[in-house]
């Protein structure tokens, strides 16, 4: 039987999700197997729950560059950044006129905190004009630091026909908190029938690409896919403290 195994990277801000088969059974340091009863979940919160494809970085490169040469021409205030500026940190280095079209990764930028609301405002004004029309762009549900670098988000790249994720999570049956073989704090969803068969298709038809976990808007995770699940238990794990966990958990729940 498959298991689908960590993204090949990892990615900036640490967040990570693990999804496994139940058959494949997770490492012996979880503090509870897989098929041990969890948390039933209310149906409005999982609705909120959303598992989409996403575009690599090759894919839509060009359509950002010629968003940010857009917002280059709109006579800028001295003080003022390019979009591609505001996703580099500020920094006034132009990677975007050398993309790296072999970066599978759907990361469009990172940008400081106090800017995510100006990115927002820029692609509201300019984007339906380059950006594919499926395209939804989400930010991560945390910031990340580098070893000498600010706080800062990761912009996201998502595929949403008509706005939706390939799948929500109205067919996960319940949620529990664990600990990852990594010794990191965790959530374990387990889906129904119709969910399995579902999210089986999604990994099938995406490997060796990622997918986004997309919660209340938000970024949780972005794999790589290594191999079709067939099972459909997903465990979600991160750089989550045990206190975030439990409200997660607290919220799918209704407590």
């Amino acid at each position: 039987m498959k298991s689908l195994r960590t993204m090949s990277s990892k990615p900036h801000c640490g967040i990570m999700i693990l999804i496994a088969a139940a058959v494949c059974a997770l490492s012996p340091s979880c503090n509870s197997a897989v098929n041990s009863k969890g948390s039933k979940v209310q149906k409005d919160a999982v609705s909120q729950i959303g598992f989409y494809e996403t575009y690599s970085w090759y894919e839509i490169a060009e359509a950002f560059i010629n968003l940010n040469n857009e917002v280059k021409k709109q006579n800028l205030k001295p003080d003022e950044f390019t979009l591609e500026q505001l996703l580099n940190t500020r920094s006034h280095t132009e990677d975007w006129s050398r993309p790296e079209y072999n970066n599978p990764t759907p990361v469009i930028g990172h940008t400081l905190v106090e800017d995510t609301a100006r990115v927002n405002s820029i692609i509201a004004q300019y984007g339906a004009k380059f950006l594919p029309q499926d395209m939804k762009l989400a930010w991560s549900i945390k910031p990340y630091r580098d070893s000498q670098g600010p706080e800062c988000y990761e912009l996201i790249a998502l595929k949403a026909l008509d706005g939706k994720p390939y799948m929500t999570g109205e067919s996960i049956t319940s949620a529990k908190k664990e600990t990852a073989p990594e010794g990191q704090y965790c959530v374990l969803f387990r889906f129904d029938d119709n969910g399995k068969q579902q999210f089986s298709r999604l990994t099938a038809q995406n490997i060796n690409r990622y997918i986004a976990t997309v919660i209340k808007g938000k970024v949780y995770s972005y794999p790589m896919v290594m191999c079709q699940v067939e099972n459909g238990n997903v465990q979600v794990a991160g750089n989550f403290t045990e206190e975030e966990i439990n409200d997660l958990i607290g919220f799918l729940s209704g407590k």
